[in-house]
């Protein structure tokens, strides 16, 4: 997987996510799971340091998910001082 093209690499990140974004069955999830985690295996990865990686990506897109209503605007549903929540965020 180190021999491989760096842009040909992000070339095929980009793709697969594009994929699994528009995916809807659970089934094809897991497939592509599967597939990553086989990718993963492949280039050789240290599972501890993938998993940190992925647990400190996940924290910082729950950041993102809690603030996101405040961020769009729209119809508020909750207000917090001179902050509301949009049903559309």
């Amino acid at each position: 997987m180190g021999r491989i093209d760096p842009r040909v690499r992000v070339a095929a990140g980009v793709f697969f996510a594009l994929v699994v974004v528009s995916l809807d069955r659970p089934t094809a999830l897991l497939a592509a799971l599967g597939l990553a985690a086989g990718l993963a295996a492949t280039a050789r990865l240290d599972p501890k340091a993938t998993l940190r990686r992925l647990v400190a990506l996940d924290g910082f897109m729950l950041f993102v998910l809690v603030f996101l209503p405040f961020s769009v605007p729209g119809e508020p549903i909750v207000t917090l001082g001179n902050f509301s929540a949009s049903r559309e965020g």
